[in-house]
């Protein structure tokens, strides 16, 4: 009873910063070319737009990614529809660094942690590149999982 408080607390968590995040990504659109009709958009602007809007981008598909995964809690957790979510959670997050290692390499060059190839690592990259990892390894123990419960299923 209590976790299913919790569940049901946390998907509509989800629901609303989904829609928060499609909001602001559809209004900072709108006025990103608001701005660029009357001249106001710099370089500067224009790669932080891009960064942002990347950014809410991706978030707001991990949203959604996230909200498939709570759903199919309802009968089985340990099924191939997981394991796809959880590598696309991994890839998202694989692309939001190489983004911000990006941005920070233009906007900030040289005030992260080390550069590679002129590549400015951040303690933000490293950050998102183990989330990444973490979520490649959730799915490969899934997945192992789901063999697992195929031969005990073929056992019985």
């Amino acid at each position: 009873m209590k976790n299913e408080k919790i569940k049901s607390l946390l998907i509509s968590f989800l629901w609303i910063s989904l829609i928060i995040m499609t909001v602001a990504f559809i209004g900072g659109s709108f006025l990103f070319i608001f701005d660029a009709i009357n001249g106001k958009v710099t370089l500067s602007i224009l790669f932080k737009k891009i960064f942002v809007a990347i950014v809410l981008l991706g978030y707001a598909v991990l949203m959604y990614i996230l909200l498939g995964i709570a759903n199919s809690f309802k009968e089985s957790a340990f099924v191939r529809a997981n394991v796809k979510r959880f590598n696309y959670i991994g890839y998202i997050f694989f692309i939001e660094a190489l983004v911000q290692a990006i941005y920070s390499s233009i906007v900030i060059p040289g005030l992260g942690l080390f550069e590679i190839f002129g590549i400015n690592v951040t303690i933000e990259v490293v950050s998102l590149a183990i989330i990444s990892l973490t979520f490649f390894f959730i799915a490969d123990v899934f997945d192992k999982a789901i063999k697992i419960k195929e031969v005990n299923d073929l056992t019985i």
